[in-house]
Formats: structure tokens, sequence, C-alpha cells
């Protein structure tokens, strides 16, 4: 068991080798932790409020977290260091992820965006769906399109060299919390 946050746990994530996990908290930090050992190994401190998402670099080598504070932190996973803040979104970053190659990050935010920026703090992307919530955001494993969750009770895929829509997957009723694509990107699955 990992205890040691305290507030509400809103996020947890595996590093890429499995030996250490990520967790985001309302008490507005990240913890790494070691898989083996159950034992806290750093703190990420420097959001403002809740921390609701955080992940892992490919390489392992970076953690994103994103927050009600509306910002997005890169931090050094073995030093927890802060990288990078990337510039304040409009509203809570709801979710933030690295592309398969580490080269970009892409963040949903509750201000019906979502942004894709790259390793030198450029935003190279805005995609926006007028009044809607984005709730997640996950790159295809090439890292050529990403999928969106909305509150309108869909799932858009985006085409990130040209920031175009490509499709609306429509089914859901309510709000759709969460998408990811397969292993091989040839399959998506939405909650």
């Amino acid at each position: 068991m990992l205890r040691g946050h305290e507030g509400t746990v809103l996020c947890a994530a595996f590093s890429p080798d499995g030996s250490r996990i990520v967790t985001a908290s309302e008490d507005k930090t990240a913890r790494i932790w070691g898989t083996a050992t159950a034992k806290e190994i750093a703190v990420l401190r420097g959001h403002e409020n809740a921390v609701w998402s955080a992940a892992f670099s490919p390489d392992g080598s970076r953690i994103v977290t994103g927050s009600d504070d509306n910002t997005a932190r890169i931090w050094d996973a073995v030093t927890a260091k802060e990288i990078m803040v990337l510039p304040r979104l409009g509203n809570r970053v709801q979710s933030a992820a690295f592309s398969p190659d580490g080269r970009y990050i892409a963040m949903a935010s509750l201000d019906g965006t979502a942004r894709i920026w790259d390793a030198a703090e450029k935003e190279i992307a805005v995609l926006s769906v007028f009044d809607n919530v984005m709730q997640s955001v996950a790159f295809t494993p090439d890292g050529s399109c990403i999928v969106t969750a909305l509150s309108d009770g869909t799932a858009r895929i985006w085409d990130i060299a040209t920031s175009r829509e490509i499709a609306v997957l429509l089914g859901h009723s309510y709000h759709v919390q969460s998408a990811a694509f397969s292993a091989d990107g040839s399959r998506i699955v939405t909650a």
C-alpha cells in the first residue's frame, strides 16, 4: 500500500520499466514510489492546487503533471526537480501525456481545448471544441494523432500535423471520461 498523500489520489501511472509509480493528488503534490518496496522516493511540489494527472515519459526520465492551477509541469523523474512550467491555460489541466517518442506533450483542459507542445516549450497546436470539456488525451502508438474524450459524449481523433479533427466517435449518452488507443493503434477504447 502506498501511503503519504494528504488528500484523495486522482491518478496513478507506472514508469515504462515498471520500477516506479507516480501518483497525483488533491494535496497539490505528485509522488514517486518504488514498486518493489512501496516506499516513497520523491515528492513533486510546486502546483498551487490539486494535481489531476501524472505520467512518465516513454524513457522514464521525465514526468508531466496537470493541475487545477491551470498548468502542466515537467519534472526530472530522477532528481524530482521541476524542469519547466507550461503556460497557464484557461482552466484545469485534466489530463497530460507524452507522445510515444517523448517529443511532444498533449494536455486536455476543462476550457474545451487540447494543446500540444514540443520539447522546446513551443506550442504547436490548439485543438478546440466549442462549449465542451476535454476530459482526457492520448497519443496513437506512432504519435501522429491524439484521441480526446469530451463531456458531450464523444471522443474525437485529431491529426497532429494538420491540427484537424479527423473523426468523431459517437455512442455514449453522457460524458466520456477517458479514451485510449490499442498498442497497435487499430482500436480505441472509451469510458
